[in-house]
Order: C-alpha cells, then sequence, then structure tokens
C-alpha cells in the first residue's frame, strides 16, 4: 500500500489517508502519534512519505527479480493489508520522544531513531510475510514468501548495523530470534499454560518490547526509564494478540477475554508514570486505550 503523489507532496493530507484506510479509532489514535512526531522535529515530519517510499523500493526491486511475477501480491498482501502497517514505527518514535531526558536533540539522533524504527518495521513485515504461509500453497509460492521474508530480515539487518550499537543489535537480532522460536512453538500443541504464555510472548510482545527498549538505550536512559519501555511494549504486544484473537463463542470465555485485555492494558499505562514528557506520554496512553476487541 503506497501513499499517492499527492499525499507525498502534502504531509497535511497524512489524516485524510489514515481516515480513509484505517478504522475510526484506530486511525485517530495513529493521528494523534503522527501530529505528537511532526510537531517535535521537521525531521520526523516526512516520517510515513520516507517509509512508503523505501517499502515501494524494496517492493520494485523484488517484482525485479520475479520477473513480476503476479504470485508477489498475493504474498505481500499480508502486510499491505494490515492495520499494523507503519504502527511500530510510530511506537518506536514516540518512545524515542518519551524516554529522552534532554528537550532539544541532533538531527543525526533523529535520524538513528528512524533508522530504528525502519529496522523494526521490516521485521513485521518479514514476520506477517512469513506467518501466513500455509500448506496449500503451491511449491513456488512457498518458496517466494520465504524468499521474500528472508530478504526483508537481511535488510533489517544491515540497517541495525549502521546503528552501532552493540546493545541494540543484540536486543533486535534476538527479537528476531523470538520470532523465529515462536513460530516452532506454534506448529506444536501446547497444553502446558506456561507454555502457551512463552509462546504468546515470543510472537507477539517481544518485538515491540525490546523495539521499545532500543529507543531508550539510544537515548541512554537510567536503568527505570529502559525497564518501563520494555514493559510498556511487552504489555501493548500481548493486548494486541488477545484483541486479534478469534472471539470466544461462550459468554464466560468473553468475559475472561476482556478481563485479560483490560488487565495487560493497565500495565503497559502504568509503566508510562515515570516519562516525564506529558505529551509523548498521553499519546501512548491512547495508544494502549484503543486496543480493544473487534
Amino acid at each position: 500500500m503506497k501513499l499517492p503523489l499527492h499525499i507525498i507532496r502534502n504531509p497535511f493530507l497524512i489524516s485524510s489517508y489514515f481516515s480513509a484506510n484505517k478504522s475510526g479509532s484506530w486511525a485517530s489514535v495513529l493521528l494523534k502519534a503522527v501530529g505528537v512526531l511532526s510537531r517535535d522535529s521537521r525531521w520526523h515530519a516526512d516520517l510515513l512519505n520516507v517509509l512508503t517510499e523505501e517499502m515501494g523500493s524494496l517492493n520494485k526491486q523484488l517484482n525485479a527479480w520475479t520477473g513480476n511475477n503476479p504470485l508477489l501480491d498475493r504474498i505481500t498482501e499480508p502486510y499491505k493489508r494490515s492495520n499494523t502497517q507503519f504502527f511500530h514505527p510510530l511506537l518506536v518514535l514516540l518512545m524515542s520522544r518519551a524516554s529522552r531526558m534532554e528537550g532539544n536533540t541532533s538531527q543525526q539522533m533523529f535520524q538513528r531513531y528512524k533508522q530504528l524504527s525502519r529496522v523494526t518495521e521490516l521485521i513485521h513485515a518479514a514476520n506477517l510475510i512469513h506467518i501466513n504461509i500455509r500448506e496449500d500453497q503451491s511449491t513456488e509460492e512457498l518458496k517466494l514468501a520465504t524468499l521474500v521474508g528472508d530478504y526483508l530480515l537481511g535488510k533489517a539487518s544491515v540497517d541495525l548495523s549502521h546503528l552501532e550499537s552493540n546493545a541494540v543489535t543484540e536486543l533486535m537480532a534476538s527479537a528476531i530470534a523470538n520470532l523465529v522460536e515462536g513460530h516452532f512453538m506454534k506448529s506444536r500443541s501446547l497444553a502446558d499454560a506456561q507454555a502457551n504464555e512463552r509462546m504468546l510472548l515470543l510472537q507477539s510482545a517481544f518485538l515491540p518490547a525490546k523495539a521499545c527498549l532500543s529507543a531508550s538505550i539510544l537515548n541512554n536512559a537510567s536503568t527505570h526509564i529502559n525497564k518501563a519501555c520494555f514493559t510498556y511494549g511487552r504489555f501493548l504486544g500481548l493486548s494486541m494478540h488477545v484483541a486479534h484473537e478469534d472471539i470466544p463463542e461462550k459468554m464466560e470465555q468473553k468475559t475472561k477475554k476482556m478481563d485479560l485485555l483490560n488487565d495487560y492494558r493497565k500495565n503497559a499505562k502504568d509503566a508510562l508514570t515515570v516519562f516525564p514528557d506529558v505529551e509523548a506520554k498521553q499519546a501512548l496512553i491512547e495508544i494502549a486505550d484503543r486496543v480493544s476487541i473487534a
């Protein structure tokens, strides 16, 4: 899904783009994040344009390699149609502002934030493509989906190395390993509650948690700020997983699911109390509040 040229040329039209392409409540929270980041710095104002252009360039490269194979569009569709497209970069950049102790920062630091946000988006896109691989797909489709996902992870790894932060590289590389482990666990029948909880953390919680923590590490934040970033991302990821699960048929199960979702959202919001930036903190609170069962 690529932003139309007239939107790329006029960032103020981003609001109408989101309103037309996302559900109402989720569109409003994404717009809040874009608004906060755009006011924070002129270098953040073009975030969505930059990300859209980069993902479009990657798609062109893939088309060139595959000879415009029509299967490519089908393989990348889960990412292009996802409501979480570009959500992780916005989350990373909001957390980079929330965890920053100084009011002003350099253009170089903003570029590092953007690079981390791009890495997170590439990992997220690769994961969506990989988890949508099905047994009923043709051999060609299976092979292409695997290669496309691996290519995106490779690009993420290259971008990650350019951050020149051993701690961030280790964290985000481990997030990729977590997703892979989660896929293996999902393929097995898990009767143990502890194993199921571990699988949920691997599949849904560790990528946003470690991305948020990485943003804080780039800011050289304190230990308790780092912990708060990780905690927020962890519980936000868990809440989004619960919200997107299939709705149980029995009322008792629905109630239990809603209680669990409320607990996750509360834990995420409680972690934000240590952050001094009121505007970024409020945007992060609204993100947690907007996570709801469809």
